[in-house]
């Protein structure tokens, strides 16, 4: 557990429709979120060059019940990645000039071990040293009562 990843979410709702003029709205809201998940992280005792972020859009079309949380592209375009899940997810697409709703966004921060990355060499190079013993192929059947007989395989791991 010790070398386990710290997770830190935060979550906002928005409820606008996305856009050229929210999207700034939007990226300022993921940017304050992100602020507060990098705190949380920090007062945990993660350094700063061991967090990575994940930024979310909660996205539906205008007049839908059912949203997509899309992750942001490398290209930073979450409409049209929003367009590409809902095409893979429902197998069909509304028409451009139906509205796009963001529901809510979120961060994650996620928190790396940075002893991992200062041991790697270290680590290497025990587990080149480390001897290893291979299990034995061999088994043993045996006959066991219950209800009805069943065979068990039993093998010797010495």
């Amino acid at each position: 557990m010790a070398l386990a990843n710290v997770v830190r979410e935060a979550q906002q709702p928005v409820n606008e429709i996305y856009s050229r003029e929210s999207e700034i709205r939007l990226h300022q809201r993921l940017s304050a979120l992100q602020d507060t998940v990098h705190r949380k992280l920090v007062d945990q005792g993660i350094l700063s060059e061991d967090i990575s972020y994940e930024l979310y859009l909660n996205m539906r079309y205008q007049g839908t019940e059912t949203s997509i949380m899309v992750r942001k592209p490398q290209d930073g375009d979450f409409k049209q990645e929003f367009k590409m899940m809902h095409l893979r997810e429902f197998s069909f697409l509304f028409p451009n000039q139906r509205p796009i709703i963001v529901d809510d966004v979120r961060v994650r921060g996620i928190g790396t071990n940075g002893h991992l990355r200062l041991n790697r060499p270290r680590l290497g190079e025990e587990l080149k040293s480390t001897n290893f013993t291979p299990v034995s192929k061999e088994t043993v059947e045996r006959k066991v009562w219950a209800d009805v007989i069943r065979n068990d395989f039993i093998t010797n791991l010495n």
